[in-house]
């Protein structure tokens, strides 16, 4: 876990730096998530195609992120419009001006998504691997075999992990980020549960202030001013797939 939270750490730093280049302008928390995406993103590109020219190893994958954060580090540092106190305060200032009803909506969100990753897979007292949920079970081999294969298996560039010499044409870059964690020591259900608990929030926290900003620029002005919960809502309604489906999976989980 704690090798998860150091990748993702230094992923932000990179993702911090690239905003700062760009000179993209964002509120103190929606700069937070948008470096965080950044970050991943353009660290497991690099990762990917230098595993083309260097042995994909944790020593490599250590040494290029290593590299990749004095990089960002030092871009950072040139920017002399960036305090880090400042930034601090603006983000406690953030969450501190949250309603009760936004800080109970939030710490909603926060629980259920811990929720449904940390119990996705795990090992029982015998050391075999379990999947939390039928849709886990029928859909996590692929994904488990994908970054297995990117892990341990040297696949660059990609083949299908199940039909030797067939090209991988899957969308398989999430899988890639998990094998870069569990070549660095991660088990299985930490390599999967913590890209999907980082990403989904950043997700979920982009996805209400910037469908809120965006409501907000065209409301008249009869209507309320604030969008956010109209957001949440939105976003309630594609967590559970827009129907009544996931009542089922609900009686399954408990």
């Amino acid at each position: 876990m704690i090798i998860s939270l150091l990748f993702f750490l230094a992923c932000f730093i990179c993702g911090l730096a690239l905003t700062r280049l760009f000179k993209l302008e964002f509120s103190p928390v929606v700069e937070v998530l948008v470096s965080l995406v950044l970050g991943v993103t353009g660290v497991t590109l690099i990762l990917f195609f230098l595993a083309w020219v260097v042995p994909f190893s944790r020593v490599s994958i250590a040494v290029e992120t290593a590299g990749l954060v004095m990089m960002s580090v030092w871009r950072i540092s040139r920017d002399r419009s960036f305090r880090l106190p400042k930034v601090l305060k603006s983000l406690k200032e953030a969450v501190v001006g949250l309603s009760l009803k936004g800080k109970l909506a939030a710490a909603f969100f926060i629980t259920i998504v811990i929720w449904i990753f940390g119990r996705a897979l795990f090992f029982d007292s015998n050391g075999q691997l379990w999947a939390g949920d039928r849709l886990v079970w029928t859909d996590w081999p692929l994904h488990i075999a994908m970054a297995a294969n990117f892990a341990w298996g040297n696949n660059f560039p990609p083949q299908n992990p199940t039909f030797a010499g067939i090209p991988l044409i899957y969308p398989f870059f999430a899988d890639f980020l998990s094998g870069v964690l569990m070549q660095l020591g991660e088990s299985i259900p930490v390599a999967f549960a913590v890209p999907g608990v980082v990403l989904t929030l950043c997700f979920f926290g982009l996805f209400v202030v910037l469908g809120s900003q965006l409501l907000e620029k065209v409301r008249s002005p009869k209507e309320p001013r604030s969008f956010k919960f109209i957001a949440m809502g939105a976003l309630l309604l594609s967590l559970f797939w827009g129907g009544l489906g996931w009542v089922y999976w609900l009686k399954e989980a408990f």
